[in-house]
């Protein structure tokens, strides 16, 4: 008896198309589609997702997986190795082993897709059909930070092109309040490997979106803030120098991480990174 809905029953041959979010498993062995649809129900435009056809069994059915224009207000494309870009339907013959498509999300809204089964063994023909749909969303746009300390909010691409650093979708142009005295500790390691560090102590000046800091050994350096983070080089001249950011954390401490290096190097060693943590003195 057939234990499935859409179980089709022959003498020698079983199968079943059961779906699952938009990966489809088949009765003679799992054959599944990692698909636009699982896990995550959202893209982004611009992001692609991979479809995978594998089946553990020498014969299965010719497949169809298209987008429906009648149901979708978003929109996307297949790029299929074997048919070229800018496809609105892919064809799996016989479920190889192996092949993949990719899918890529180029319109806000909603795509629904049809999959279909077909198989030619029974008589009449059967057609199984699976829906899913995924939903595209514009990316948002965040802090866009330029080196002279200007900010703008773009998305992501956007500010890539512009040549600046993005701060997360979301983030504020708006430079933090970070002046004052920060006390901590820092870890460091250089080329070579070696750990050091020890406590720390910070003065921030602070106007607007320009800022410097001296540490406890007089040694001051200066950058721009925007939003909750403070990018920084060295202004004071010497034999060392040093470039990072300090981020303001939600709890009000900070971060500090940097790149240093002894200018000329004495050796291989004198060049590393660090990791400062502070608390603001009240």
């Amino acid at each position: 008896m057939c234990k499935y809905a859409r179980l089709i029953c022959l003498p020698v041959l079983i199968w079943a198309l059961s779906v699952r979010g938009c990966s489809l498993n088949a009765e003679l062995g799992v054959m599944v589609f990692i698909d636009p649809c699982d896990p995550m129900a959202t893209m982004v435009v611009g992001e692609t997702r991979t479809l995978a056809g594998v089946s553990n069994v020498a014969w299965f059915p010719d497949a169809d997986w298209c987008i429906d224009p009648a149901l979708s207000t978003g929109g996307g494309e297949f790029i299929d190795p074997e048919d070229g870009t800018g496809k609105q339907c892919v064809r799996f013959f016989g479920w190889p082993s192996g092949k993949t498509v990719t899918f890529r999300a180029t319109r806000e809204g909603t795509v629904h897709f049809r999959f279909h089964a077909e198989d030619d063994a029974p008589d009449p023909p059967r057609l199984d059909t699976a829906v899913c749909s995924v939903r595209v969303v514009q990316p948002q746009p965040g802090a866009c930070c330029a080196a002279d300390g200007t900010c703008s909010p773009l998305r992501e691409a956007e500010c890539i092109t512009a040549g600046g650093t993005f701060r997360g979708e979301g983030s504020d142009c708006m430079p933090a309040d970070i002046a004052g005295v920060w006390i901590g500790t820092y870890s460091c390691n250089d080329a070579c490997n070696v750990p050091f560090g020890g406590d720390i102590t910070i003065t921030i000046t602070q106007n607007g979106s320009a800022a410097t800091y001296t540490d406890d050994s007089g040694i001051t350096y200066s950058g721009f803030v925007c939003g909750n983070v403070f990018a920084f080089t060295l202004v004071t001249p010497s034999l060392y120098t040093e470039s990072g950011t300090l981020t303001l954390l939600p709890d009000g401490t900070a971060i500090k991480e940097s790149t240093f290096n002894r200018n000329p190097p004495f050796d291989n060693c004198n060049r590393g990174t660090c990791v400062d943590m502070f608390t603001r003195v009240p």
